[in-house]
């Protein structure tokens, strides 16, 4: 009947709907897996960027009292 149709023409369109909704949510999560990498390795490299500043200011330091 026509409202036999009609419901499956629904139940279709709303699996696909689900399918699409499914495969963005997989996108985002692999997207946030990437940008939370990411971060580690700003954090990372931001952490020995302050280290090499702290070891160079120290050694400025030490060659300015040298100097003296």
């Amino acid at each position: 009947s026509e409202l036999d149709q009609w419901l499956e023409r629904r139940e279709r369109d709303l699996e696909q709907r689900a399918a699409r909704l499914v495969a963005r949510e997989k996108e985002l999560d692999r997207q946030q897996r990437q940008y939370e990498t990411e971060e580690k390795s700003w954090q990372s490299q931001r952490v020995q960027y302050q280290g090499e500043i702290q070891r160079l200011l120290g050694q400025q330091r030490h060659e300015a009292k040298s100097a003296a």
